[in-house]
This record gives C-alpha cells, structure tokens and sequence, in this order.
C-alpha cells in the first residue's frame, strides 16, 4: 500500500459554524480550506409525520493538510466543531493520491 504525503478532512456541522472554522483553518497557516453549504439529512434524524426526513441545511468544511500534520488539524477541527456536543455535525479524514497546494499572493501589486 502506497502511503500518501497528503490528508482531506471534512466537517459537516450546523449553519453559522463554517466561517469561524475557517478563519482558525487560516490563522493556523492553512490556505487550502473550502466551506460550501448543502442541504440533507441523518440517518434517524426527525422525519415528517408522513415519515419523510426533514432536510435541512448543512456547512461543509473541508481542508488538505499534510499527512504528517493531519492527526493534530483533526483534533482542532473536531475541538472547534464541537463535536464532543451533542449535534456538533460529523466528520472524517481520507488520504489523498496527490493534491497540489494553493498558493496566495500576500499582497496585490499596484500598478501604474
């Protein structure tokens, strides 16, 4: 089994968490970091009375970090979710074959 130099860990958590989330991603170093929203539901979560799921809406964080660093960005995404709460959402860490890392200027150049 070949072992990969890179990790994705996905948080899908409760509106209103996301931003914050990311922002500590950020302050840590990190600049591969996606929050997007989407709507579903868990598995015996509330239904209707017809006993349809209820859908709601979800943020999904997700992150490339380094394998080597993966285990301690889990542990500060799992502390910063919440998810030792009850409803603190669900997530999980896959390897990844390759991955190229995303660089942003610091500053924008001026221009004359």
């Amino acid at each position: 089994m070949k072992k990969t130099s890179y990790k994705s860990i996905t948080l899908i958590t409760a509106p209103g968490k996301g931003m914050a989330i990311a922002e500590q991603l950020f302050k840590k170093g990190l600049s591969m970091v996606d929050l997007h929203h989407a709507r579903g539901c868990f598995a015996g979560g509330p239904t209707r009375k017809n006993g349809a799921p209820i859908e709601s809406e979800q943020e999904i964080i997700t992150c490339v970090v380094s394998a080597e660093d993966s285990n301690d960005i889990f542990g500060l995404v799992f502390d910063l979710g919440g998810l030792n709460q009850p409803n603190g959402g669900f997530m999980y860490m896959q390897s990844l074959m390759t991955s190229t890392q995303a660089v942003l200027p610091r500053e924008k150049e001026k221009t004359t």
